[in-house]
């Protein structure tokens, strides 16, 4: 499963090669757990945290909580969803430029623990963070 995960240098080149192929003129947000549309994944999820979170990367929903762990400084591609552990909340930060090095836009309040889908044409960074939001 780690192989879904790539270094953040690498995954910084490949992000920025396809952004300037692919990018969207806006940025959309990550949303919040719903069923109304079908899921598309966002083009990659970067953990910027110092603790792992995780992810969802073979479709949206899925029975469980998450698929893998993502650790801290690395990135997946094509994710359909995070999950945030308890204790925990995230900042949420979106791109249509990069994968790592942004820039990034804050996307809605932060996520309390639970699991989340994410949907859209763009790069998703989480921050987790332990506390209450």
């Amino acid at each position: 499963m780690r192989r879904r995960a790539i270094r953040t240098a690498l995954a910084a080149a490949v992000m920025t090669t396809l952004a300037l192929l692919t990018a969207p003129s806006s940025v959309a947000q990550a949303a919040g757990t719903t069923a109304a549309a079908p899921a598309t994944p966002v083009w990659s999820l970067y953990n910027a945290g110092s603790v792992g979170v995780g992810f969802i990367y073979s479709g949206w929903p899925i029975s469980g909580q998450y698929e893998d762990v993502l650790d801290p400084g690395w990135v997946a591609l094509d994710v359909y969803g995070v999950y945030i552990g308890s204790g925990y909340c995230a900042q949420r930060w979106t791109s249509t430029s990069s994968a790592v090095d942004g820039p990034w836009r804050r996307a809605g309040s932060d996520f309390p623990p639970g699991k989340y889908q994410l949907s859209g044409q763009y790069y998703v960074k989480i921050v987790p963070y332990r506390g209450t939001c």
